[in-house]
């Protein structure tokens, strides 16, 4: 969720609205966002396989995410590099700092869906094992 209001409207209009509407903002000052979760009562208030239905839960911050203000100039020289890091990365739910039966795991089928399609992706890549899980600053 965005940390601070932001209009309605994009500030572009087009194919590639987001990405110029961020990339405007960022020219501007940093942008923030706030990460946040909701968690589980029971089947029927938090229904697992239905994505279809609003989980009457509170969101709970649980972090915050900062993109740096920085140019376009700046932007595009890191622009590569930074898209062959992500393009080595294994992006997936089910990746977890152990495989301890008591870590955190997505639960139904849903994330079971989910899980399989990231794996997918990353094969599909040619990323395969630990590599890919890699943590991209250097913390595991």
């Amino acid at each position: 969720v965005p940390a601070a209001q932001v209009p309605k409207e994009p500030r572009v209009h087009g194919a590639e609205e987001l990405s110029q509407d961020l990339e405007q903002r960022l020219d501007q000052d940093a942008v923030r966002y706030v990460l946040q979760v909701q968690g589980y009562v029971d089947p029927k208030t938090t229904p697992l396989d239905d994505a279809r239905e609003t989980w009457n839960t509170p969101w709970v911050t649980v972090g915050e995410l900062m993109l740096p203000r920085q140019s376009r100039v700046e932007r595009a020289a890191g622009k590569k590099q930074t898209d062959a890091e992500v393009d080595r990365l294994a992006y997936s739910i089910g990746n977890r700092w152990s495989d301890d039966p008591g870590s955190l795991k997505g639960v139904g089928d849903i994330n079971a869906i989910r899980e399989a399609a990231y794996q997918a992706s990353a094969e599909g890549r040619g990323i395969t094992g630990a590599a890919g899980k890699r943590c991209p600053f250097g913390f595991a």
